[in-house]
């Protein structure tokens, strides 16, 4: 980082005001809300998601699966709608809707948003082997991050449901979100077939009771060494899908007592 002159006056950043300092965040109308209000439960929802899509279309690029012009067309969509939900059709019963705000802000009222999210689900879907049984989030890099960006937008989705209810968001909007969790899902799978990743499937756990002290995790099984008669390197070593060998550096003299105590 470049230094300063120590005379120089730096200006102000735009990027804190102090006016939320009070608890309060202001909507796109100008109004003035708790930030607990659920339009700002709503917005940082979908703000996260976007955030996450972030992350998904590094992803996608780097594994080159088709798919990361899609995500970023996405992310901007998910832009207008955070405008379009700052912007309640209703505002407090004292103040007056504005109008042409509403208009600039309105989101996929005709609903091509929603139609053309809803052909590319079918498209990749199309294209994908049937579901025989349920599969966990897996499927490489990309595929993994589709399913958190899923259940993400789940969960900017169910914040949407009283802004919906109440008539302060279009519908197509909520119907939007809705469909792309929906997307994402087809999308992870799209991009595990299109790597060659492997999907791992659900299994059901046992309905009897297992005896106690019965392994039911399987974890690696590492052999520990006595270091404490040599001062030759210890080999920890563990067959986990191939094998795995550590060398440490032990003396006796330095992790013979701390053994000791572990006994």
């Amino acid at each position: 980082m470049s230094s300063l002159p120590v005379d120089k006056v730096i200006p102000k950043s735009m990027l804190y005001t102090k006016t939320g300092d009070d608890c309060t965040s202001s909507l796109y109308t100008g109004e003035r809300r708790r930030k607990t209000d659920q339009t700002f439960e709503a917005l940082g929802h979908i703000d996260e998601l976007n955030s996450t899509l972030g992350l998904v279309h590094h992803f996608c690029k780097e594994e080159n699966n088709g798919l990361a012009a899609t995500i970023a067309e996405l992310q901007s969509c998910l832009m207008e709608l955070m405008s379009h939900v700052a912007t309640p059709a209703f505002l407090d019963e004292n103040e007056d809707p504005d109008q042409e705000k509403m208009e600039q802000t309105a989101f996929d009222e005709h609903g091509s948003a929603l139609a053309s999210l809803e052909i590319a689900i079918d498209d990749l879907d199309f294209q994908l082997p049937a579901l025989t049984q349920f599969i966990l989030p897996s499927g490489g890099l990309a595929s993994c991050q589709l399913h958190i960006a899923r259940s993400v937008c789940r969960r900017a989705e169910r914040s949407l449901v009283p802004l919906r209810l109440s008539g302060h968001v279009h519908e197509n909007a909520y119907n939007f979100m809705n469909r792309l969790s929906d997307f994402f899902f087809a999308a992870a799978r799209f991009s595990a077939m299109t790597t060659g990743q492997m999907e791992t499937t659900f299994k059901a756990s046992a309905k009897v009771p297992l005896p106690q002290g019965t392994r039911r995790f399987t974890v690696p099984q590492v052999e520990w060494h006595d270091a404490t008669a040599s001062t030759t390197p210890a080999v920890i070593s563990t067959n986990h899908r191939g094998s795995l060998t550590l060398w440490a550096a032990a003396t006796s003299l330095f992790l013979g007592p701390i053994l000791a105590t572990l006994r």
